[in-house]
């Protein structure tokens, strides 16, 4: 118990050993609950003309807005004006539940291995940024200026608001003037309309939602344009990929290149080869956006280079090239083996088609043994063939293979050359 002299004295909380102790404790257990209790005498609410519990929730919100100014997440304190108690007089109570708060398991497979990924890589996938913060150990968007608010709530009837947030951070509507909301989740707001409203009404039924996002944005950089994507909350590189229905299949003009992927923060810049995640399920490479990054999505038709892939796979045919591209890699891109397919003797044919160099892939060690060490690079117009048989002389099979080839490649070759050209 915090005994106040004065109703001033609530804005001399700084400093009082009894608060010091309370934030220390909070600051011991993370997961805690820090409750607070206003109680107001006769005179107080003869000297501001309130109801007493009204005067009593006005004194643990001046209380809490302390707590929260010295690092204590608001959604963490909870609190409650106790009324007229003669006994005590004026006084706030400040005491902290340490019991640990359920922690929020009902995550999708993805969700979870995103999870332990982030722990691994922090600086990737931090806890919160500028748009989000974490409230029972989900992701909750932080509102800003330029949003628009929808508010509901319910007295005697029904009344629903558009409330814009203002250039200063606030919304305004009905009874409510100015409520400072940047920054705040709408958990948050409900919690503080609530406080305000209750000057008014006794029990106010408040729900908020954000129907327009506008505050934050990452700017999207491709070949066709550039826009402004706004962020909706936690939102990884991943996430933007599938949420704008980008075009990602076989190469194709337009097509995104998903493994050349990159994102500008500031000074530093970042790779992210969302192939990777896919074939690997390596979701350490994803990385969560923020306000006012810049991402760098390239196409298929600006990189140039190919390889091509034929023979015993899913899809034959020219898919881009990028750097590190492996020969796995690329059979993933070609939809993989087929059931026929005769690894061992798949080939990389690299130079000219008519003295090309026969290169044994070992993609089998890689596929079937696991035998990472035995991956090999591609090169700028390599040829992947994959036979559904032994091939015992690849001499004469290549002499066989070149009209294919040249049929293959020779148009294709030829529409990269007049663009370049012509560019």
């Amino acid at each position: 118990m915090i005994p106040l002299a004065s109703w001033r004295d609530v804005e001399k909380l700084e400093g009082r050993a009894e608060v010091s102790e309370v934030i220390d404790a909070a600051r011991r257990y993370p997961n805690s609950l820090v409750y607070l209790a206003g109680y107001v005498t006769d005179a107080d609410t003869r000297q501001h003309h309130a109801d007493a519990t009204n005067l009593g929730d006005e004194l643990a919100i001046q209380t809490a807005r302390h707590l929260a100014a010295r690092g204590i997440d608001a959604n963490r304190i909870s609190g409650r004006g106790m009324g007229v108690n003669k006994t005590i007089g004026r006084a706030i109570v400040v005491s902290l539940d340490v019991t640990p708060r359920a922690v929020v398991s009902d995550l999708n497979p993805r969700q979870l291995a995103e999870r332990t990924a982030a722990e691994q890589v922090p600086e990737r996938q931090p806890a919160e940024n500028r748009t989000f913060k974490q409230v029972a150990g989900l992701p909750a968007y932080k509102v800003g200026p330029g949003d628009v608010l929808k508010v509901s709530y319910r007295m005697a009837g029904n009344a629903e608001f558009a409330a814009p947030v203002s250039p200063l951070g606030t919304i305004s509507f009905d009874l409510i003037e100015e409520a400072p909301v940047a920054g705040l989740t709408t958990t948050e707001i409900e919690s503080l309309l609530k406080s305000m409203l209750k000057r008014y009404f006794r029990q106010p039924r408040i729900a908020v939602g954000v129907v327009t996002y506008a505050s934050k944005s990452v700017t999207l950089i491709t070949p066709t344009g550039t826009r402004l994507v706004p962020l909706a909350g936690r939102t990884t590189v991943f996430d933007l990929i599938v949420n704008l229905n980008l075009p990602t299949g076989a190469a194709a003009p337009g097509v995104a290149d998903l493994k050349a992927i990159r994102v500008t923060r500031g000074t530093q810049d970042y790779e992210v080869n969302i192939f990777e995640i896919v074939q690997n399920h390596d979701w350490k490479q994803n990385l969560v956006l923020d306000e006012g990054y810049m991402v760098y999505m390239p196409t298929f038709t600006e990189i140039g280079d190919y390889v091509t892939i034929l023979g015993a796979v899913g899809k034959p045919g020219i898919y881009p090239m990028s750097v590190g591209l492996t020969v796995s890699q690329a059979l993933f891109m070609a939809g993989g083996a087929t059931k026929t397919a005769y690894l061992p003797h798949s080939r990389i044919i690299r130079g000219d088609p008519q003295h090309p160099t026969i290169i044994p892939t070992d993609v089998d060690l890689v596929i079937e043994q696991g035998l990472v060490s035995a991956e090999k690079k591609l090169s700028a117009g390599d040829i992947i063939y994959v036979p559904s048989t032994r091939i015992a002389n690849w001499n004469d099979f290549i002499a066989d293979l070149r009209p294919t080839l040249q049929l293959v490649t020779e148009p294709f070759r030829f529409y990269y050359f007049f663009r370049v050209f012509n560019q």
